[in-house]
């Protein structure tokens, strides 16, 4: 199926307010420095000096690479992939990002639901011992 469950970087750039370089403005906010100051908050201060190496576009590159979207079966063979390499884990998926309109939000559920939910359930414990090296 060709239909996309989320954005692409390009239609996410069309959707929200964006800086100067077209990236989304909550993407910038999280670049800045506001983590040092907050209590409990210091993972998200490291992960900020990281990005910020890499620059505000590196860093939604990056952001783009490790989420999942797509078609559905892009987002399965990311899922499978991911599920090689660490294991068993939890997804936790959100539809509305930033300001991304609820009928896309809605549409991506439901593509989800019907396309890629199935699969996920069908899918057997790894366990730790079968994990690739």
């Amino acid at each position: 199926m060709l239909s996309r469950i989320f954005l692409s970087l390009q239609e996410l750039r069309q959707q929200l307010p964006s800086t100067e370089l077209g990236v989304p403005t909550r993407a910038a906010a999280f670049l800045g420095e506001h983590f040092r100051t907050v209590k409990g908050y210091d993972a998200y201060q490291q992960k900020a000096e990281i990005a910020r190496k890499g620059g505000l576009e590196g860093a939604v590159n990056g952001f783009m690479q490790a989420a999942s979207w797509g078609t559905p079966d892009k987002i399965l063979r990311g899922l499978d992939a991911r599920r090689s390499l660490i294991g068993d884990f939890e997804l936790n998926v959100a539809f509305r990002f930033g300001g991304t309109p609820y009928t896309v939000c809605e549409r991506g559920l439901r593509l989800f639901a019907k396309e890629v939910l199935p699969v996920l359930k069908s899918w057997q414990p790894v366990g730790a011992a079968k994990v690739a090296a």
